[in-house]
């Protein structure tokens, strides 16, 4: 193969979790030419990759953007294509790209239509999101490979992060806001933790994206500490937000993009998970902090589910109630201490 396509648009955790794919395949494959078609932010967060090629393309919600799509699309020609998402706006894409093979997933993973647009699948198996990636590795001859994220996050803002962020040991950092609100836990929980923190004059962080929801729940919860945390939602770029994860000793998050960046930078994860299965989306072979509270809550939420299948989401308000502030703050202990020793 001279030339390989893969394909995945942002969420920025989902891109991060195809790095090991595309260090495998660089490894593999060191004569090939290597494009990546995603959007804009996943250059920005990950920044430029050796011997990689950024195709940057629209999410295909308008007729115009299909049409940019198509000008930039039109002259790629791929021995394969690895079509690693499975949604319409992705599908959509795929379409105007030309491969002799188009890989995607199983028929169980693949949502919207998705094996319409493949010609062939990998096997379906219950993996993390890291081992499913590889798993295209596999499809196409790569039989080592070693799971790494090296080579990205060169354009990450360390001086800033330096700048923003006093000295001192431990630094906590907390996000409070998934994509999905039933992954969030509750307002309450959180407080709770702050103030355990504060009480053990540790420097607390809150941070995430400009939504208006996400803006809105921190500025309420930080001004419940007048002024003893530092709220910086909103206000940092993707280079900064990396870098920030890069350099605080901790994160507390629940189902989140920013904890595969912290699992990518090393920085120790307290995840907290109830709603989705931490074996499928939690910090990849690194799940030693996290607060699991998934099984209790297919059982309680969802006793008539078959088999307790693995990729299953307990889609019920009250799951992340489940998860109790002294489990989260004895996780949080535990890391801290293993950190200082």
């Amino acid at each position: 193969m001279k030339k390989i396509g893969l394909l995945r648009l942002s969420a920025l955790g989902d891109v991060v979790l195809v790095v090991p794919l595309v260090n495998a395949l660089l490894k593999a494959f060191p004569d090939a030419e290597i494009s990546w078609i995603t959007t804009k932010p996943t250059v920005d967060l990950l920044g430029p990759i050796k011997r990689v090629n950024w195709v940057v393309v629209e999410k295909p919600k308008s007729l115009r953007s299909i049409s940019n799509n198509r000008k930039t699309l039109r002259e790629l020609r791929f021995d394969t294509l690895l079509l690693l998402q499975a949604s319409f706006s992705a599908h959509l894409v795929s379409m105007q790209i030309s491969a002799k093979r188009k890989i995607g997933f199983d028929r169980r993973r693949g949502k919207d239509f998705h094996r319409f647009f493949i010609d062939e699948s990998i096997p379906c198996e219950d993996q993390h999101f890291v081992d499913a990636y590889l798993a295209f590795a596999r499809k196409i001859g790569v039989v080592e490979h070693k799971v790494s994220w090296a080579g990205v996050f060169a354009s990450m803002d360390v001086d800033w992060a330096n700048r923003e962020l006093p000295e001192g040991f431990p630094r906590v950092g907390i996000a409070t806001t998934p994509s999905k609100n039933e992954r969030r836990w509750s307002e309450e929980g959180y407080k709770q933790v702050i103030e355990y923190l504060v009480a053990r004059n540790i420097f607390v962080f809150l941070f995430g994206s400009n939504g208006k929801e996400e803006v809105s729940f921190n500025a309420k919860l930080a001004s419940c500490f007048s002024g003893k945390i530092i709220n910086l939602t909103g206000k940092t770029t993707l280079p900064q937000w990396s870098a920030l994860i890069s350099e605080i000793n901790l994160l507390v998050a629940p189902d989140t993009g920013c904890v595969h960046v912290a699992r990518a930078l090393g920085t120790p994860v307290v995840g907290l998970y109830a709603v989705a299965n931490p074996s499928l989306t939690g910090p990849y072979r690194d799940q030693g902090y996290c607060v699991n509270k998934y099984d209790e809550a297919v059982n309680k939420y969802l006793p008539d589910s078959k088999a307790k299948d693995y990729h299953l989401r307990v889609h019920h308000p009250d799951a992340m109630s489940l998860i109790d502030a002294d489990e989260v703050i004895r996780k949080i202990d535990q890391a801290l201490e293993a950190l200082s020793s």
